[in-house]
């Protein structure tokens, strides 16, 4: 009840604007003045396609539908499978880590790998599934990386480095070539990453804020509840809590505008990240050993101290 109920105030605050009009005006125009300020800072950056941004991401909108996983992904698997696909979405994190990827690549992968198992019955040993998802972190950075490693011999040393058994590279190509197959060579799925950016420039681009929304983004990849989430949805809700730990629980026109959604639709997403944050083996991730450096913060560190916080008031 305590986690509703917090997480309700930007609901009510919205509400008792309505009763004080003359801050509901000073939001909207303040809103709007943001609104200007942005569309000319789109049209006057050459590399942000201001007068194409519309159109662009309404199509990753429609992207992100068409290349999800089947729908009854979840229902359609046992529990055991998805202890397996935890382990698989571990071994990319790591990978990816170590290869100092960019972002949008272990998402992904990741994606890679849902869309599959959502269509193909995975045994459960652990073999097959370390080739599936190193495979899928193969296709996913020739994909995404500037600068991919498109040496199969050369990535199978990074594994070696990690501590994975050996590999045969021929095991590789095949399995890439079956999965370009299977995938019709449609690869160019959003991840969260891109809806991040946008949302965050509407945010002011506030560093910590979208450190913690990348964190939570990157870490719940491990849990299923999360496969059937828009990554758009994702973006927004991470974003929030982000805010959130900021003490900013508002949600303000502008960000509805550029996340295209509301506090209502998003609030689902935003309890089941908290819920996934609060659980103890979240401390024993490859993502939050990632997100607990210097390097990054110690962002994974900070949200679990403001978990540990919420969960001390509930109790309370």
């Amino acid at each position: 009840m305590a986690t509703h109920t917090r997480l309700e105030r930007a609901v009510e605050v919205e509400g008792a604007s309505d009763k004080r009009p003359g801050k509901r005006r000073r939001d909207i125009d303040e809103s709007k003045e943001l609104q200007r300020a942005l569309r000319i800072q789109e049209i006057e950056d050459p590399m942000l396609a201001g007068e194409y941004s519309e159109s662009i991401f309404s199509y990753m909108r429609e992207l992100e539908i068409m290349l999800a996983p089947a729908i009854g992904y979840l229902e359609s698997r046992p529990r055991e499978a998805w202890s397996v696909r935890r382990i698989c979405v571990d071994i990319a994190c790591r990978v990816c880590d170590s290869l100092n990827t960019i972002g949008e690549t272990v998402f992904l992968a990741v994606n890679l790998l849902d869309r599959y198992l959502s269509s193909r019955t995975l045994h459960d040993n652990l073999h097959q599934p370390r080739v599936l998802i190193v495979t899928c972190v193969l296709i996913a950075s020739k994909f995404e990386e500037r600068n991919p490693f498109a040496r199969v011999v050369d990535f199978l040393h990074i594994l070696a480095r990690l501590g994975l058994p050996p590999l045969d590279p021929s095991v590789f190509r095949a399995g890439e070539r079956h999965l370009l197959q299977f995938f019709d060579y449609k690869l160019g799925w959003p991840g969260p990453l891109s809806f991040l950016r946008r949302c965050s420039r509407a945010d002011n681009c506030d560093q910590a804020a979208r450190l913690v929304a990348k964190y939570i983004l990157e870490i719940i990849l491990i849990d299923e509840r999360f496969v059937l989430y828009r990554p758009s949805l994702q973006a927004a809700a991470a974003l929030y809590i982000g805010r959130s730990m900021q003490g900013r629980e508002d949600w303000p026109a502008i960000l509805i505008e550029y996340s295209g959604y509301s506090f209502v639709e998003m609030e689902p997403a935003v309890l089941d990240m908290i819920s996934f944050l609060s659980e103890s083996y979240v401390t024993r991730t490859a993502p939050f050993h990632k997100y607990q450096t210097r390097r990054r913060s110690f962002v994974s560190l900070l949200v679990a101290r403001w978990i540990e916080r919420r969960s001390h008031i509930q109790i309370l």
